[in-house]
């Protein structure tokens, strides 16, 4: 999951002065499941049961192993059955740079401090919306710069 970064000429003229500003940036977290917690997923869709046995073990301090497998199961099934709710955590931080970007210090590194300010703000929500034990979530967020 990621996102690339550019800035509307017209809205950001003056900051555009600066050569930082145009190089191309992208921004994101790594870990294939990213885009799963940020939006969901439909019916029909088949967790790893790998995955949800981490978890139940770590979140939910399962430590025998038969009672976890069955409640990961349990859950796998309701997964394909039901589908996973959206936890957004990308998008909000997005939106949240975005209404603050006069505060984001661009002078030096340009477009690259608000790509990081992003991740930064991703990471906060990762935590407090609970979703830090998805894993390494929170440890595969990126920005960096794009060589064309």
């Amino acid at each position: 999951m990621k996102i690339d970064i550019e800035i509307d000429e017209k809205d950001l003229k003056e900051m555009l002065k600066d050569a930082n500003l145009l190089t191309p940036v992208e921004a994101g977290f790594s870990v294939p499941y990213a885009s799963e917690v940020e939006y969901g997923t439909g019916p029909g869709t088949i967790t790893p049961f790998d995955e949800l046995d981490e978890w139940a073990r770590l979140k939910l301090d399962m430590k025998n192993t038969a009672e976890r497998e069955k409640f990961v199961n349990k859950v796998i099934e309701n997964h394909y059955r039901r589908g996973k709710l959206p936890h957004p955590f990308f998008q909000p931080a997005i939106n949240k740079v975005i209404m603050n970007i006069n505060k984001i210090p661009i002078q030096k590194e340009g477009i690259y401090a608000i790509s990081g300010a992003i991740i930064s703000e991703s990471k906060k929500n990762i935590e407090s919306k609970g979703i830090a034990h998805k894993g390494n979530l929170g440890m595969s967020g990126y920005a960096r710069r794009v060589r064309e």
